[in-house]
Protein backbone atom coordinates (compact mmCIF):
# COMPACT_ATOMS: atom_id res chain seq x y z
CA UNK A 1 0.00 0.00 0.00
CA UNK A 2 2.95 2.46 1.10
CA UNK A 3 4.51 1.58 -2.37
CA UNK A 4 1.17 2.76 -4.08
CA UNK A 5 0.56 5.89 -2.22
CA UNK A 6 4.64 7.23 -2.83
CA UNK A 7 3.97 6.12 -6.89
CA UNK A 8 0.86 8.59 -6.87
CA UNK A 9 2.43 11.15 -4.88
CA UNK A 10 5.43 10.93 -7.78
CA UNK A 11 3.33 10.67 -10.83
CA UNK A 12 0.34 13.03 -10.12
CA UNK A 13 2.15 16.40 -9.92
CA UNK A 14 3.73 15.02 -13.16
CA UNK A 15 0.74 14.54 -15.06
CA UNK A 16 -0.46 18.06 -13.59
CA UNK A 17 2.56 19.75 -14.69
CA UNK A 18 2.61 17.98 -18.21
CA UNK A 19 -1.24 18.66 -19.06
CA UNK A 20 -1.77 15.05 -19.17
CA UNK A 21 -4.29 14.98 -22.27
CA UNK A 22 -5.72 11.50 -21.18
CA UNK A 23 -9.23 11.66 -19.03
CA UNK A 24 -9.97 8.31 -17.13
CA UNK A 25 -13.14 8.25 -15.16
CA UNK A 26 -14.98 6.04 -12.82
CA UNK A 27 -16.72 4.20 -15.60
CA UNK A 28 -13.02 2.90 -16.53
CA UNK A 29 -13.07 5.04 -19.89
CA UNK A 30 -10.02 6.55 -21.22
CA UNK A 31 -10.23 9.57 -23.85
CA UNK A 32 -7.44 11.61 -25.37
CA UNK A 33 -10.12 14.91 -25.69
CA UNK A 34 -7.15 16.51 -27.78
CA UNK A 35 -8.34 13.83 -30.52
CA UNK A 36 -11.77 13.13 -29.83
CA UNK A 37 -14.49 15.37 -29.13
CA UNK A 38 -17.53 14.68 -30.85
CA UNK A 39 -19.31 11.61 -31.13
CA UNK A 40 -22.31 10.71 -33.64
CA UNK A 41 -25.00 7.92 -32.77
CA UNK A 42 -26.77 7.07 -35.49
CA UNK A 43 -29.98 4.95 -34.85
CA UNK A 44 -29.41 1.13 -33.96
CA UNK A 45 -32.26 -0.50 -36.68
CA UNK A 46 -33.60 -3.34 -35.57
CA UNK A 47 -33.41 -6.32 -38.04
CA UNK A 48 -34.30 -8.91 -36.00
CA UNK A 49 -36.33 -11.57 -36.90
CA UNK A 50 -38.61 -10.82 -33.59
CA UNK A 51 -39.24 -6.81 -33.47
CA UNK A 52 -39.89 -5.22 -30.29
CA UNK A 53 -41.37 -1.97 -31.28
CA UNK A 54 -39.53 -0.27 -28.71
CA UNK A 55 -35.80 -1.67 -28.40
CA UNK A 56 -34.48 0.56 -30.97
CA UNK A 57 -35.45 3.97 -30.01
CA UNK A 58 -34.45 2.39 -25.96
CA UNK A 59 -30.89 1.02 -27.15
CA UNK A 60 -30.13 4.49 -28.98
CA UNK A 61 -31.17 6.69 -26.18
CA UNK A 62 -29.86 4.31 -23.23
CA UNK A 63 -26.17 4.74 -25.52
CA UNK A 64 -26.49 9.03 -25.74
CA UNK A 65 -26.94 8.87 -22.09
CA UNK A 66 -24.34 6.49 -21.23
CA UNK A 67 -22.06 9.19 -23.34
CA UNK A 68 -23.25 12.48 -22.37
CA UNK A 69 -23.31 10.83 -18.61
CA UNK A 70 -19.63 9.35 -18.77
CA UNK A 71 -17.87 11.74 -21.13
CA UNK A 72 -17.09 15.14 -21.85
CA UNK A 73 -18.12 14.13 -25.41
CA UNK A 74 -20.68 16.09 -27.17
CA UNK A 75 -23.16 14.58 -29.09
CA UNK A 76 -23.83 15.77 -33.10
CA UNK A 77 -25.99 15.17 -35.89
CA UNK A 78 -23.40 13.77 -38.08
CA UNK A 79 -19.12 13.97 -39.01
CA UNK A 80 -18.33 13.18 -35.09
CA UNK A 81 -14.97 12.19 -33.93
CA UNK A 82 -16.19 8.66 -33.38
CA UNK A 83 -19.41 7.01 -34.97
CA UNK A 84 -21.97 4.44 -33.47
CA UNK A 85 -23.83 2.84 -35.83
CA UNK A 86 -25.61 -0.74 -35.42
CA UNK A 87 -28.38 -2.83 -35.54
CA UNK A 88 -30.62 -5.38 -33.33
CA UNK A 89 -30.11 -8.93 -35.51
CA UNK A 90 -31.33 -11.41 -32.47
CA UNK A 91 -34.12 -11.25 -30.38
CA UNK A 92 -34.74 -14.87 -29.24
CA UNK A 93 -36.84 -16.40 -26.43
CA UNK A 94 -35.18 -20.48 -25.88
CA UNK A 95 -36.26 -22.81 -23.52
CA UNK A 96 -33.68 -23.76 -20.41
CA UNK A 97 -33.77 -25.33 -17.60
CA UNK A 98 -35.84 -28.75 -17.72
CA UNK A 99 -37.80 -29.87 -14.85
CA UNK A 100 -38.54 -33.77 -13.74
CA UNK A 101 -41.62 -33.94 -15.73
CA UNK A 102 -39.18 -33.07 -19.25
CA UNK A 103 -40.91 -29.17 -18.85
CA UNK A 104 -38.68 -25.93 -19.24
CA UNK A 105 -38.66 -24.14 -15.69
CA UNK A 106 -36.66 -21.33 -17.35
CA UNK A 107 -36.87 -19.92 -20.53
CA UNK A 108 -34.31 -16.80 -21.75
CA UNK A 109 -34.54 -13.90 -23.69
CA UNK A 110 -31.53 -13.01 -26.06
CA UNK A 111 -31.17 -10.06 -26.97
CA UNK A 112 -27.93 -9.55 -30.04
CA UNK A 113 -26.51 -6.31 -31.57
CA UNK A 114 -24.35 -5.48 -34.52
CA UNK A 115 -21.99 -2.47 -33.43
CA UNK A 116 -19.84 -0.40 -35.81
CA UNK A 117 -17.53 1.94 -33.89
CA UNK A 118 -15.21 4.28 -35.63
CA UNK A 119 -13.31 5.97 -34.24
CA UNK A 120 -12.10 8.76 -37.09
CA UNK A 121 -9.09 9.73 -35.93
CA UNK A 122 -7.33 6.73 -34.74
CA UNK A 123 -8.61 3.85 -37.03
CA UNK A 124 -6.78 1.00 -35.14
CA UNK A 125 -9.26 1.82 -32.30
CA UNK A 126 -12.60 1.36 -34.77
CA UNK A 127 -13.98 -2.07 -34.51
CA UNK A 128 -17.36 -4.18 -35.63
CA UNK A 129 -18.30 -6.52 -32.57
CA UNK A 130 -21.43 -8.56 -31.99
CA UNK A 131 -22.65 -8.17 -28.16
CA UNK A 132 -25.49 -10.08 -27.02
CA UNK A 133 -27.05 -10.17 -23.65
CA UNK A 134 -29.59 -12.29 -22.00
CA UNK A 135 -32.00 -12.32 -19.02
CA UNK A 136 -34.60 -15.45 -17.75
CA UNK A 137 -37.63 -15.77 -16.63
CA UNK A 138 -39.59 -18.42 -14.96
CA UNK A 139 -41.98 -20.95 -17.54
CA UNK A 140 -44.87 -20.10 -15.94
CA UNK A 141 -44.93 -16.28 -16.46
CA UNK A 142 -45.87 -14.86 -19.87
CA UNK A 143 -43.38 -13.83 -22.00
CA UNK A 144 -45.41 -10.55 -22.37
CA UNK A 145 -46.26 -9.79 -18.89
CA UNK A 146 -42.18 -9.69 -18.35
CA UNK A 147 -40.50 -8.71 -21.26
CA UNK A 148 -40.41 -5.09 -20.53
CA UNK A 149 -38.56 -5.90 -16.88
CA UNK A 150 -36.20 -8.28 -18.82
CA UNK A 151 -35.54 -5.25 -21.54
CA UNK A 152 -34.66 -3.26 -18.20
CA UNK A 153 -31.93 -6.06 -17.39
CA UNK A 154 -30.75 -6.55 -20.55
CA UNK A 155 -30.12 -3.03 -22.37
CA UNK A 156 -28.00 -1.67 -19.69
CA UNK A 157 -25.66 -4.68 -19.78
CA UNK A 158 -25.81 -4.33 -23.84
CA UNK A 159 -24.84 -0.18 -23.10
CA UNK A 160 -21.88 -1.23 -20.94
CA UNK A 161 -20.40 -3.37 -23.07
CA UNK A 162 -20.46 -1.04 -25.62
CA UNK A 163 -18.79 1.61 -23.63
CA UNK A 164 -16.09 -1.03 -22.22
CA UNK A 165 -15.11 -2.15 -25.66
CA UNK A 166 -15.02 1.17 -27.34
CA UNK A 167 -13.33 3.82 -24.78
CA UNK A 168 -11.73 1.65 -22.10
CA UNK A 169 -8.70 0.17 -24.20
CA UNK A 170 -9.07 -3.20 -23.14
Amino acid sequence: MRVLYRFLLAIVPFFMLTGCSLSFNMSGAVIDYTQISTCEIQYIQNNAEIVNATLSNMITEKLRDKIQSDTRLKLVPRNGDVIFEGDITGYTVTSQGVTADATSAKDRLTVTLNIRYTNTKVASESFTKSFSEFAEYDRTTSFSSVESALLDEIVPLLIEDIFTASFSNW
